[in-house]
């Protein structure tokens, strides 16, 4: 006698995602931290040695590990800023200067990115730098990296708690009851909902974070635009665009442009963001220049910016996905005699 497996209607996997969406929010507000380290179950994982720091994702069901450029970036980058934090104040203030990722082989975007190991390179009073690679599941190496950091002091009138990758982990998350609820859940949940809904590109990591498919926009001569939503779910802890959200909507949209429209097409090779200011408004516009298109590789530049100012830059060279699957049967093919 055999078991059917059903799988869940789409009305009720969005009402799970969005009682996940929710309770995050609620431990969001409790615990502090960027609302997307609590998404991914962000935490440290071994000895917590000054100048070093591995961290790895366990996401809370149904959401699960997916090949996807904002996880990877994103474990990438709170790693080396958590790293970088240990020489300074417990739960010092660690703002990304820059960042920089090379994926590691054919096969690097096949596989989901679960953990980062990254270790301080130069520290300075003000300014400090790290080197990161992120692994697979097998242990596997996916890519590598490196970031600089400013350390901050906190906000006027704020005290900013350690974020949770820097202390034990509890083990429970915190219940999403009304009471505990922020008042940006709701429209929190919503958003992670429709992301899951278009999964960008197959991933819903991806579409979390993602530009709007419908913003997009051709301006002629290989110049596109959208715009990237900015709500609280994005944000790290003194309100600011995280990172890694901002280096793979600024990443999925090079690889849109490449292609024309909306969609995968292309696998980013590696990239690099300099991150010239603080994203705080609720809708970031995009604007993205095609600046050569190669029959191995592509170079497309980024900007993302508010009304009037520049918030990031970044460089993204990209390769067809189709060139990056023929490369990783190569890899796999018995040497011939």
């Amino acid at each position: 006698m055999t078991t059917e497996t059903r799988s869940p209607t789409p009305e009720t996997a969005a009402a799970r995602l969005a009682a996940v969406a929710r309770a995050t929010a609620a431990t969001t507000e409790a615990r502090g931290g960027p609302y997307l380290a609590h998404l991914l179950g962000l935490h440290t994982v071994g000895r917590r040695a000054i100048g070093r720091r591995t961290l790895r994702i366990a996401p809370p069901r149904p959401l699960r590990p997916e090949p996807s450029i904002l996880t990877l970036v994103a474990i990438a980058d709170i790693a080396c800023g958590a790293a970088l934090a240990s020489h300074y104040a417990w739960g010092a203030r660690m703002a990304t200067l820059s960042l920089t990722i090379h994926l590691a082989g054919s096969a690097a975007m096949a596989a989901p990115a679960v953990s980062a190991t990254a270790r301080s390179i130069s520290v300075a009073a003000a300014e400090a730098a790290a080197a990161v690679t992120a692994f697979d599941a097998a242990g596997n190496p996916l890519a590598f990296g490196q970031t600089s950091f400013l350390h901050l002091p906190p906000p006027a009138d704020a005290v900013l708690r350690p974020p949770p990758w820097d202390r034990p982990p509890t083990g429970r998350r915190v219940a999403a009851d009304e009471a505990a609820l922020p008042a940006w859940a709701d429209s929190a949940a919503s958003r992670i909902v429709e992301a899951a809904s278009r999964a960008l590109p197959g991933s819903f990591w991806d579409g979390f974070a993602a530009p709007d498919p419908a913003s997009w926009t051709a301006a002629g001569n290989g110049r596109f635009q959208a715009t990237l939503p900015n709500g609280m779910e994005k944000r790290n802890r003194v309100g600011h665009t995280q990172g890694g959200i901002v280096f793979a909507g600024m990443a999925i949209a090079a690889n849109w442009a490449l292609r024309g429209r909306p969609g995968p097409g292309w696998t980013l090779l590696n990239g690099h963001v300099r991150f010239l200011r603080p994203g705080r408004a609720a809708s970031l516009p995009i604007d993205c220049e095609v600046l050569r298109t190669g029959g191995s590789v592509s170079d497309v530049l980024v900007r993302l910016g508010e009304p009037g100012r520049e918030v990031a830059i970044g460089l993204f060279v990209l390769e067809p996905q189709t060139q990056r699957q023929d490369a990783a049967n190569r890899e796999t093919e018995e040497p011939t005699e």
